[in-house]
């Protein structure tokens, strides 16, 4: 079948080992972060990097691994990453 589609925020201490493992078991990643180096490495391992958040309209699932609570709101509703979702996604 198709490869899931999988986006990736946060690609810190917690997060960048978290999208890696997603790439090495075959999932279509596609990664953010704020930090030019981060994206890099995750280039580097294999995923694509959005542009923006619309590039994570097509994705099954989206983790999100930022500092706090008012990123992640952020990000969903001011930014409008949850508007771009599809309603199936997770």
């Amino acid at each position: 079948g198709e490869t899931m589609r999988v986006g990736f925020i946060g690609l810190g201490d917690i997060g960048m080992p978290m999208a890696q493992r997603l790439v090495d078991s075959g999932f279509d990643v596609v990664g953010s972060d704020l930090s030019e180096d981060k994206r890099a490495q995750l280039r580097d391992a294999g995923a694509s990097i959005a542009r923006d958040l619309h590039d994570f309209a097509d994705c099954a699932v989206v983790g999100l691994a930022v500092p706090d609570d008012e990123t992640v709101e952020s990000l969903l509703v001011e930014e409008g990453l949850l508007e771009s979702l599809s309603p199936s996604s997770i």
